[in-house]
């Protein structure tokens, strides 16, 4: 403020010396306040205060001893000292520029946020069963937001028992075989209710959420860092024994790691450092590093991970590009202090990150800085646009080795939880329903995340196709470039395999294509696909060409290029050069006569989306579907086999349109390809080994099944009749038992001459349970049966331990009516008023009340619902405002005069109003908005057309009215109802 003032002085005196000082003063004033806020940014000069040093009060109040001997904060933190300590802990967890590196082998993560608070009184039941839902999805990871709130209801007192259990929790993800990602906060989200602070935080408006002084304008608060502190030192030694990093710890994977399950800990969330596009920055550096250095003093080891980044911030604009510059020229001046960073950054993914179909210019950047590409979430603000195929397979084409999928669940079953901010995502928008059942466009991204964990051992180190030059391999037939046409993408992008175990694996080439959207997502489009190979002398034109088909809906076609199939180690492999068709899933199964193996894939029907196969060299078909041949000097493809082997380079496989199951095979390698129509695909489920990609099982038939350990569990519906399962070993070894359901046996079907894949159907014909409803129910309220408190001021509030346990004596001041400050978010605050009113009190033909709240009320008068309204606005600084501060000017005005009872002579009757007020939730205090005080509840009430000052009470004996404290009935009736009470 004060610079503010110092720079409008320089302004006006200026001015009136010379024109042109004017604009070189302005210039200067903003240099100095960018010199300022950079400084601010970096070093806000925080101290560490030590709990010694610290009295919490009960009553949520915080003070520090006067005397505390502190710590500047950068000077005890820095990123080096903090980093992650990769000379201890590489050999279980490390990361590059590429992803993660786990035991040793890098791993690819398709996480999915899972919300437990939003299962409340499930406890390890239901958490498993989501789990097992959430795994049937394809995701071997989970991203568990810790909510301070849910686990603390009042200052001080924490609850970590039955469904508040972390460790059970934890450990259960462990038994599951899941990574976790734990996002410790203390802001979780803006999808949540003040961010998933507690409310008697929020209630305390001594402390500075978030750091906010105002929105937009962050000062170092240490009350809320204590706070903040004093939450970590809750739930991270809960967390800290089921890190990867812990050799004994208590959750220990099944998958073979060598520690637990938790392999990042995420910092803070959208913590968004700058303004627009590396813009003026709008938090504390501090912020971070104060959590990052109580995280790491509270036994945290794995990888810290951040997500305050959006992609469209590397997009570069001109403005960045000078605000970056002159950061940089004012560090080397030495004008600001050492920047401060995590270990990773993460990033939330936008839609519109891709212009023009083209990568964003700075994600070079990040690689550069040695740290993986995270995604941590995915914006669904606009859910009428929303594809999570198509974010996903943005985010895999980026070279995204983490993504978050956040948000699976349709937001109109939320609980008390949900913030309004999130704007209503209706069901078909969402993957799974809130029954925990895959909705038709789960069904879409179900799929596409089984194709990329079944290949995940090729997209967990990638680069751009031409980012390194190619080795010569002059004896190897195999695509180096493809030529992709027809398709018309709005995006495509070509991703190289690094070389992980072989030289082969080099050479694997893995295409994602977004296809034009137009009106009619059921319009399919054909595309061709043209491979260049790498022994091409001209290496211009492409020798094998494929042709294909996909939906126009929006969603993201990924197809392979150069796969082995090694089912015979000892023999050479057998080449898949391309194929148009996805493969979603791959299986090695064991063969009847035991000791031979051969590979399963799963891809989708002709009827659902043509496509081809190319293989190197020569091989056999058998079942539904055409081979033809490419020879040595021919062009084109060959209509006649040829009886030499060595002439035929490439063979191209074209299923017919009732093509269910082929069989490829060469000289030493088997494929066996099972076509599913879109009933199956739309039911498909596998167990998939995170080590090799490849299935244990695959299941189809009923929806909603998932996978146990060794049993398939089905839940009841009417169309699951028959199930197909496909297991590792011969005759079903991996599976033990489908509940529900029998063997077929007996019948003679397409799969029957395959000992890997087994029939079954319904064991009994149970019809599902229906309750027929012939009759609404209503219930009576008698609002005299409820407890009510008298509503306190704010000297009740600083002076009482629990609300709930107010006295009804009372120092009078300011009342504390707002729902927040009764410790009160989403759902009904119920407020009553009475008043006695007699024909003398009457001072205008009409009675009124004026009502102001937020967001729904409901008004009872004398037992008469007389309407209600609404306030609430999408639009920021309008009357109830879902999110940012609020204008309270929307005041409505009801006329109760019909249902008054007034009374006659000298008598008063009572009139009683009964406002039920709805709040839609708290704001979220989100990146520059101080909203999370935001008024919520009644805010004002106000009688018209009487005076209770008047009329009081008399008798015949004289009563002197010069002084009323005499008669104190004449105070009580004196005070006027012009606020809540």
């Amino acid at each position: 403020v004060a610079a503010g003032l110092v720079a409008a002085a320089a302004v006006y005196v200026s001015a009136t010396i010379h024109p042109l000082l004017t604009g070189l003063s302005l210039v200067v004033s903003l240099l100095a306040f960018l010199l300022h806020r950079l400084r601010y940014h970096y070093d806000s000069n925080a101290r560490l205060y030590e709990p010694d040093n610290v009295r919490f009060e009960s009553t949520g109040q915080v003070s520090f001893a006067s005397s505390a001997a502190t710590k500047r904060l950068t000077s005890e933190a820095s990123t080096e000292s903090l980093a992650f300590d990769r000379t201890k802990f590489e050999s279980q967890i490390d990361f590059n520029r590429y992803g993660l590196v786990v035991d040793g082998k890098p791993v690819l993560l398709v996480a999915a946020d899972f919300d437990y608070w939003h299962m409340a009184n499930g406890h390890l039941g239901t958490w498993r069963a989501a789990l097992l839902h959430f795994k049937a999805l394809g995701v071997n990871a989970v991203r568990i937001r810790f909510h301070w709130g849910y686990h603390s209801s009042a200052p001080g007192k924490y609850n970590f028992e039955g469904d508040h259990d972390v460790a059970k929790l934890l450990l259960l993800c462990s038994e599951l075989g899941l990574y976790v990602i734990a996002v410790v906060g203390p802001y979780i989200g803006e999808d949540i209710q003040a961010g998933g602070y507690p409310h008697w935080l929020v209630q305390n408006r001594s402390i500075r959420l978030r750091h906010m002084w105002v929105s937009g304008w962050k000062r170092f608060c240490p009350k809320f860092a204590f706070l903040s502190r004093q939450w970590y030192s809750e739930i991270l030694p809960r967390i800290q024994p089921f890190q990867i990093t812990e050799a004994d710890g208590e959750g220990r994977r099944p998958a073979g790691s060598s520690g637990g399950c938790v392999v990042l800990v995420q910092l803070e969330n959208q913590l968004y450092d700058r303004l627009g596009q590396r813009g003026v920055p709008l938090c504390l550096r501090d912020e971070m590093r104060f959590l990052a250095y109580t995280a790491r003093s509270m036994g945290i080891t794995v990888p810290l991970l951040a997500n305050n980044r959006k992609t469209t911030d590397l997009v570069e604009g001109t403005w960045g590009r000078v605000y970056a510059g002159l950061e940089s020229y004012l560090r080397k001046l030495r004008l600001l202090p050492p920047d401060f960073h995590v270990d990773i950054e993460g990033y939330v993914l936008f839609s519109n990150t891709l212009r023009n179909g083209k990568p964003p210019a700075l994600l070079h950047q990040i690689r550069a800085d040695d740290s993986p590409f995270v995604i941590n979430e995915i914006d669904r603000t606009e859910s009428s646009t929303y594809d999570l195929p198509l974010e996903l397979g943005i985010s895999l084409a980026l070279g995204s080795t983490v993504v978050s999928l956040s948000q699976l669940m349709p937001t109109l079953f939320r609980d008390i939880f949900c913030s309004l901010h999130v704007r209503e995502l209706p069901e078909k928008h969402s993957v799974v329903n809130d029954t925990l059942e895959v909705t038709p466009h789960g069904h879409h991204t179900r799929l596409l995340v089984y194709l990329v964990r079944s290949f995940s051992q090729f997209l967990a180190r990638t680069n751009d196709l031409h980012e390194r030059p190619w080795i010569n391999r002059p004896s190897i037939l195999a695509a180096r470039s493809l030529v992709i046409s027809g398709a018309e993408p709005t995006y495509s992008a070509v991703r190289r395999s690094l070389d992980v175990d072989s030289s082969v694996e080099d050479l694997t080439l893995v295409a994602f294509i977004s296809p034009e959207k137009v009106p009619d997502p059921k319009q399919r489009q054909a595309f061709s696909i043209g491979y260049v190979l790498a022994d091409d002398p001209i290496n211009a034109r492409p020798l094998v060409t494929l042709e294909g088909t996909v939906s126009r809906g929006g969603s993201f076609v990924v197809v392979l290029a150069n796969y082995d199939v090694m089912t015979n180690p000892r023999a050479p492999p057998l080449r898949l050069l391309g194929s148009t068709k996805p493969i979603y899933l791959r299986q090695t199964v064991a063969l009847e006569s035991g000791h031979m193996t051969s590979e399963i894939w799963i891809v989708p029907h002709e009827s659902v989306q043509h496509g081809q196969m190319a293989f190197v060299g020569k091989v056999d078909v058998l079942g539904e579907a055409s081979v033809e041949y490419l020879t040595d000097g021919d062009s084109s493809k060959a209509a006649a086999e040829s009886g030499d082997d060595t002439n035929v380079l490439f063979s191209i496989v074209e299923f017919k349109d009732n093509a269910t199951l082929v069989q490829v095979t060469s000289a030493s390698q088997c494929v066996y390809i099972v076509l599913l129509d879109n009933p199956a695909l739309e039911t498909v489920v596998a167990d998939i080994d995170d080590a090799s990609g490849r299935a244990r099982a695959i299941a189809w038939g009923p929806p909603n099944a998932t996978f146990d350990g060794g049993r398939v569990r089905v839940p009841r519906s009417k169309t699951d009749q028959q199930l197909v399962l496909i297991s590792s070993g011969n005759r079903g070894e991996t599976v033990a038992a489908v509940e529900g359901f029998r063997p077929a046996g007996g019948e003679t079907t397409r799969y029957s001459a395959l000992p890997f894949i087994r029939e079954y159907k319904r064991a009994g014909d149970k019809p599902s349970i229906r309750v027929a409803h012939d009759r609404a129910e209503t219930r009576v309220t008698n609002w005299n049966d409820y407890k009510w408190k008298l509503i306190p001021t704010y000297t009740d509030i600083e002076s009482m331990d629990d609300i709930h346990a107010m006295p009804y004596s009372r120092d009078l001041g300011s009342f504390a009516f707002l729902a927040q400050d009764l410790t009160f978010s989403s759902g009904h605050t119920v407020y009553r008023g009475i008043v006695h009113l007699n024909h003398r009190h009457i001072t205008d033909d009409r009675i009124y009340l004026q009502l102001n709240g937020r967001h729904r009320c409901t008004v009872f008068f004398n037992g008469h619902n007389i309407s209600g309204h609404t306030t609430f606005s999408a639009d920021l600084l309008k009357p109830g405002a879902y999110r940012g501060p609020d204008f309270r000017l929307d005041v409505h005005t009801y006329d109760i005069t019909d249902h008054a009872f007034i009374g006659q002579d000298d008598e008063s009757l009572r009139n009683e109003v009964i406002v039920l007020v709805e709040s839609f939730g708290l704001g979220s205090q989100a990146r520059l908005l101080n909203d999370a005080r935001t008024p919520r509840g009644l805010i004002t009430a106000h009688w018209h057309g009487f005076n209770l000052a008047i009329g009081h009470r008399q008798d015949d004996s004289e009563v002197d009215l010069s002084n009323e404290d005499q008669d104190p009935r004449t105070t009580e009736l004196k005070a006027p109802w012009d606020m809540v009470g």
